[in-house]
């Protein structure tokens, strides 16, 4: 018998280790009732299994009946243990089933006290020796006489077994599949082996009673299940959020520590509070919408006001979802401190500066006193050698004080010389004895930043006391450095607005030099206008004059040779004169006055394209103008352009086989893009950097003629309009130029452009 008495003993030493572990876990998470049944599961099942010891090792009936009367004595009280913990397990709603499975198990329980022979058994068994495959012998039955009551006691159990997968069923449904596989596994073994323990015990067949391993194996399953929900409990019971669950009437049911820390109860008085009754009463009617919704299935999610125990009040993010069982789930976040550094925030972003500063710093400083709830602040700047600070603003009590003047030396302020900032939440004036208003006031509390100028050096100081002792939180440093870095930017502020007012005084001086710069350039311009327009056009246009005559005139006393030099001279003589012609129009162009109107492009276009016909009648070109173009701008300069960019196109379509020119804009956006396009010869974008230079041209004179003036007054016009012009071509595929007449535009191409 020693086999199996280990064997068994084992197993029961497993279970009440188990039963030990989640004891203990349920007393530490404030009496978990999950914990503490599966606690007292494991008890029983490790005592059952005992029990088996005893039933094995029975050398009579009557021993063999009063060890099957203590199994089934302690296996009723399992089974009925087992329908409330699945209950607690599946987060069931309904007590009626386990509880009529409870009173149905006590009835089998005093059956089986008041039976002779017990619950199983009709009358005495007869008992046969059973041989273990390792040669142990163990007591077995032997054609067994099962009562009525030992039938009723099986079918109960299958009800209890089909209870318990009914709500594992449910669970799964609701989303809980690992928590519902894991307890229908569980008992889905432990059914499989009181079937088969009936099954053979029927059957007359000799075996050891099974029931016991069934039971381990559930034991076993569920504490490597509820270790990982251990697991999960502890992240729960560490969060800094408070995290609580409630009955759908608004109970609470669970509650971590965090919450309880919030309001300032203890988790076992949470426990049965109506969490709707932590809410200060003026914002429960406006939540009432959100409490229906939430009934309804939906989710919470508001800042709401908190009554602590001791009723003071604290805001909080609360944020609640109703789960599929019915129950609430919520997640709560103390940002009672977050608000207040948030209001003090926004309220110093606020703070407008003024051109003397002083009303602006009185704000700070009553700011900062409100921010860190005491009652006296100061601001102030060290003189030119730091000895001394002179105070801009001073806050006391409820009102702007005087400003005066303190050594720096025997002071707090002093260790600001090495040091950013210098907390001291008590005892400050115990610390610096010497240091005059610190000690006058016994102020016990010293918050104090530097204030830094543009070039890192410390210009002031800024500080923070009160005569009752405060506690250095982590915020007060980073919110004691806005204030500083804020008050700081405004002393830089004012520094450069004095330098620019400094610099106003003259500006009137430098403005009236640089005007009359402007005109002599202006005069200059003119000169050479005017120059070219007489002096260098007069004797171009002699040459071309003479040079004419002589080809009209003397043709006939001209050889070959000759005519052809004088050809050459009067067409250079003709291309001098477009070139002088370039020039003037853009000189005019980009020194004109500018007088802005609605042009109608269209028609500009219509009638340039016109003109091209009337030059040029035996070329087919087919032109394409969108109707309905009309743009603010001069229509002199506006006309210039359109003329340049379709002569252009004209120009170089004339290779083309069907030549096409379109003059559109792009699709409404968030400004007009206008553009002409031709399928001529194009050229080449590597090339398009000089495209819009004077006198640079993409095709020699021989390709096409031109004096490379007309892009060049394009782009001019364009600028002078506020817009932007660029191009895109392929060579042997014709050219497109965008251009705008406005601000520039946002859908700009990746193709050159010149603006």
């Amino acid at each position: 018998m020693i086999g199996l008495t280990a064997v068994f003993l084992i197993l029961t030493g497993v279970c009440w280790y188990a039963a030990l572990v989640h004891l203990v876990a349920g007393l530490r998470h404030a009496f978990n009732r999950l914990h503490l049944l599966f606690a007292l599961l494991a008890l029983l099942i490790g005592v059952v299994t005992l029990e088996q010891v005893f039933l094995h090792r029975a050398s009579t009936a009557v021993e063999y009946v009063e060890a099957a009367r203590a199994m089934v004595r302690v296996g009723s009280v399992i089974y009925a243990l087992l329908a409330w913990f699945a209950f607690v397990y599946t987060s069931a709603i309904g007590r009626a089933v386990p509880l009529a499975l409870t009173i149905a198990y006590a009835a089998m329980m005093v059956v089986n006290e008041l039976q002779p022979a017990g619950l199983l058994f009709a009358e005495l068994p007869r008992l046969a020796p059973l041989t273990l495959p390792w040669g142990e012998q163990v007591a077995s039955l032997a054609e067994p006489q099962f009562s009525r009551a030992a039938i009723v006691y099986w079918l109960l159990h299958l009800a209890n077994f089909g209870y318990i997968l009914f709500q594992c069923r449910q669970q799964y449904r609701r989303g809980q599949h690992s928590q519902a596989i894991a307890l229908g596994i569980s008992t889905a073994l432990l059914l499989l082996t009181v079937v088969v323990n009936v099954l053979i015990t029927a059957a007359g067949l000799h075996s050891v009673y099974a029931t016991s391993f069934g039971f381990v194996a559930m034991v076993m399953l569920m504490v490597l299940y509820l270790s990982g929900e251990e697991s999960y409990q502890t992240v729960v019971a560490q969060a800094s959020d408070g995290i609580f669950l409630a009955t759908n009437g608004g109970r609470c049911i669970e509650a971590n520590a965090a919450a309880a820390r919030m309001v300032g109860y203890s988790q076992s008085e949470l426990v049965g509070m109506n969490v709707a009754d932590l809410i200060v009463l003026r914002e429960r009617r406006r939540l009432e919408p959100d409490i229906a919704a939430l009934a309804a299935g939906g989710a919470l999610r508001r800042q709401v006001t908190l009554r602590r125990k001791d009723g003071s009040e604290c805001v909080a993010d609360l944020s609640v979802r109703a789960l599929s069982d019915g129950r609430f789930l919520g997640l709560a976040r103390d940002v009672t401190e977050q608000n207040r550094i948030y209001a003090a925030l926004l309220s110093l972003a606020e703070t407008a500066p003024v051109a003397d500063n002083i009303d602006f710093m009185r704000r700070c400083a009553r700011g900062i006193a409100e921010m860190f709830d005491r009652r006296f602040a100061l601001i102030g700047l060290t003189n030119a050698d730091g000895s001394r600070i002179r105070t801009l603003a001073v806050w006391d009590g409820d009102q702007h004080a005087e400003d005066f003047e303190y050594p720096v030396a025997d002071t707090p302020c002093a260790e600001l010389r090495n040091e950013r900032q210098r907390l001291i939440g008590t005892g400050a004036w115990q610390s610096y004895p010497n240091s005059g208003w610190l000690a006058q006031r016994h102020f016990e509390t010293y918050f104090g930043a530097a204030l830094l100028g543009a070039d890192g050096r410390k210009i002031g100081v800024i500080a923070v006391c009160d005569t009752r002792p405060t506690p250095v939180e982590p915020e007060c440093r980073p919110i004691l450095g806005v204030f500083a870095s804020r008050i700081s930017a405004e002393l830089d502020r004012a520094s450069v607005h004095a330098e620019l007012r400094r610099l106003t005084t003259t500006l009137e001086a430098r403005v009236a030099a640089r005007t009359a710069e402007l005109a002599d350039l202006n005069k200059e311009l003119e000169a050479y206008s005017y120059s070219v327009s007489h002096d260098l056009r007069a004797p171009v246009r002699a040459i071309a004059g003479f040079s004419g005559i002589l080809l009209n005139e003397h043709d006939t006393e001209l050889d070959q040779v000759c005519r052809k030099y004088l050809e050459r001279i009067h067409a250079s003589a003709g291309h001098m004169n477009s070139l002088i012609d370039g020039m003037l129009l853009l000189s005019r162009v980009s020194h004109q006055s500018l007088r802005r109107e609605p042009v109608d492009l269209t028609a500009i276009a219509q009638h340039e394209i016109g003109l091209l016909h009337e030059r040029e009648p035996a070329r087919t070109v087919e032109a394409i103008c969108t109707p309905g173009l009309v743009e603010n701008g001069d229509a002199r300069l506006l006309t210039i352009l359109l003329h340049n960019l379709l002569e252009n196109a004209w120009k170089y379509t004339a290779r083309a086989e069907h030549a096409a020119i379109e003059f559109s804009r792009e699709p409404p956006a968030s400004q007009c893009v206008y553009y002409v396009r031709d399928n001529g010869v194009g050229f080449d974008m590597d090339s398009a950097a000089r495209l819009f230079e004077p006198f640079q041209r993409l095709h020699s004179q021989a390709e096409f003629s031109g004096t490379g003036i007309g892009l060049a007054t394009v782009a001019r016009i364009v600028q002078r309009h506020g817009g932007r012009i660029w191009a895109q071509a392929e060579k042997g595929h014709g050219a497109t130029f965008y251009f705008t007449l406005g601000q520039q535009s946002a859908d700009e191409s990746t193709a050159h452009d010149v603006s």
